[in-house]
């Protein structure tokens, strides 16, 4: 029924106070700016073929580094990581603010 789950899948209940709803709203208005930032970086590989090339080469030549600054190039002030494989690329946003409960991945193809 539910695959790798033979009885079934268990649901834990939420730990907060359903009225609660402060820290839920914090964490989505923190996570406007990575979002903005995300989309802008997008629209700068979309549409700049040199710097796509930029990054692809230095992930090729294993320069964690160089392509963190590139990204950070674009106005990104909340990269948490950057890490590559052959396959592609993958970008990590996190919040500044650790109490704000949330994370954005955003992986894309070489």
């Amino acid at each position: 029924m539910y695959g790798f789950y033979p009885n079934g899948y268990r649901r834990f209940p939420i730990t907060t106070e359903p009225g609660d709803i402060k820290l839920f709203q914090y964490s989505a208005m923190q996570f406007l700016r990575p979002a903005q930032e995300l989309q802008h970086l997008l629209h700068i590989i979309a549409s700049q073929p040199h710097f796509a090339r930029k990054i692809k080469e230095a992930a090729s030549l294993n320069q964690t580094d160089t392509v963190k600054r590139l990204i950070r190039s674009t106005g990104v002030t909340t990269l948490a990581d950057a890490k590559f494989t052959p396959d592609g690329l993958l970008v990590i946003f996190q919040p500044e603010d650790k109490q704000a409960c949330f994370a954005i991945r955003l992986s894309l193809c070489w």
